[in-house]
Parts: structure tokens; C-alpha cells; sequence
């Protein structure tokens, strides 16, 4: 009896060990930055660029302040995103966000100090500026209003320049609208930003600028 009690009893302990826990975790797809993305978008220290408001004249420096940040953001059982960012001492402009995204896709974000946070263009548009890469949902439109060859601007001829539009409802109740238009050059970035908004209407061009990438 006692040669039953003793098995029975090293059963229960068997059965009651404990095991390690291995939780599941896995890693989605990379959504990476394309490098022809970077050298429309993202620059080092040195560079700065003076854009001129086309409405009081002024000048603004937009001089680089620091960064470029990168950081891999995974998360439980979802694709790694691939995140750069930079930032630049401006009176008007306050960071450049950039990020992966899917299908190949990547975005930039503009942050300004008058209208927040806006994507203002996209991987799919540089590559295919046409009307696939126009969308719109319950916030709005985001258009490409076109790939240019030469691009005149204060006295400057510009190449490879690309410009976007995005339309953003400021109210659920009426039509109230935001309108961002951003024109960017190869290896210079933004060249002109244009902001439209019951507050009025303000363009922003670039005349001097010095980029390092």
C-alpha cells in the first residue's frame, strides 16, 4: 500500500511542475523608408532654408535644429515600422516626421506652429504622380497636383520638384476646410508651402538654402 501512495504521489508532483513560459511573439513585416523617400525628405546638420512670405515679404530662416532620429517600433504579432525624424528652428515650421508604411509606401508629416500636423506626401506619389495616388476619406483629400521637370521660383529654377495638395474638414457640421499645398525638390526639400484657412491665405517660397545629406 504504502509502494501505491509513494507512485501516486510522484505522479502528482510530475504533473504539478511547472514549465517555462514561452510567450508568442513574432515580428510582422519591416515597413522601411525608401532611400529615394530620404533624399526628397530627410537632411542633416548644416542645412537651413530662408523662405520668403509671399504676403509681407519677411523672411524666415528654417535653420536645422536636430536630429535626424530612427527608431524600429515593433509591436505583439504586427508589422516593425521604420520612423525617422528631424527638426528645424523656424517661426513657421517645427518638424519633419517621416515613416514607413505598407505596400512599400512611406509618409512625411510636416508639423507647423499654425495648423498642427499634416502628411503632405507620399512614396506611392514620387513614384507614380498621377491620379492613383490621389485619396480622400471622412477628413478629407490628398491630391498630386503634379511632377515638374523645371520649376521657377524667386529667381531660381528648380528640377525634379513634385507638389501635393491636402484638404482637411476643420468641422463636423459644415465645409470648413484646411488647404495645404507643398511643393518639394530632390535633395533641397520643401520648397514652397501654401496654407489656406478661413484665417486667410499665406505662401511661403524658398530663396536661399544650403542642404547636407
Amino acid at each position: 500500500m504504502n509502494k501505491k501512495i509513494l507512485f501516486f504521489a510522484l505522479l502528482l508532483l510530475m504533473g504539478c511542475k511547472k514549465t517555462p513560459y514561452h510567450q508568442e511573439y513574432s515580428l510582422g513585416p519591416l515597413y522601411s523608408i525608401p532611400g529615394e523617400m530620404k533624399e526628397w525628405t530627410m537632411f542633416k546638420p548644416g542645412s537651413y532654408w530662408i523662405y520668403k512670405n509671399e504676403t509681407t515679404s519677411e523672411l524666415d530662416s528654417s535653420a536645422y535644429k536636430y536630429g535626424p532620429y530612427y527608431e524600429e517600433i515593433p509591436c505583439y504579432n504586427c508589422p516593425v515600422y521604420q520612423h525617422m525624424w528631424y527638426f528645424v528652428a523656424s517661426s513657421v515650421f517645427v518638424k519633419f516626421y517621416l515613416y514607413g508604411g505598407a505596400d512599400s509606401n512611406a509618409y512625411l508629416e510636416l508639423s507647423t506652429r499654425y495648423n498642427g500636423t499634416n502628411n503632405i506626401i507620399n512614396y506611392h506619389t514620387l513614384m507614380h504622380p498621377d491620379s492613383s495616388s490621389n485619396s480622400s476619406d471622412y477628413w478629407g483629400t490628398y491630391q498630386c497636383l503634379g511632377k515638374f521637370e523645371n520649376f521657377v521660383l524667386n529667381g531660381n529654377t528648380f528640377t525634379n520638384v513634385i507638389g501635393t495638395r491636402l484638404v482637411i474638414k476643420t468641422s463636423f457640421y459644415d465645409e470648413t476646410t484646411n488647404t495645404t499645398e507643398s511643393w518639394f525638390a530632390r535633395n533641397i526639400g520643401l520648397i514652397k508651402f501654401r496654407h489656406q484657412s478661413e484665417k486667410g491665405d499665406t505662401t511661403w517660397s524658398l530663396v536661399r538654402w544650403h542642404t547636407v545629406q
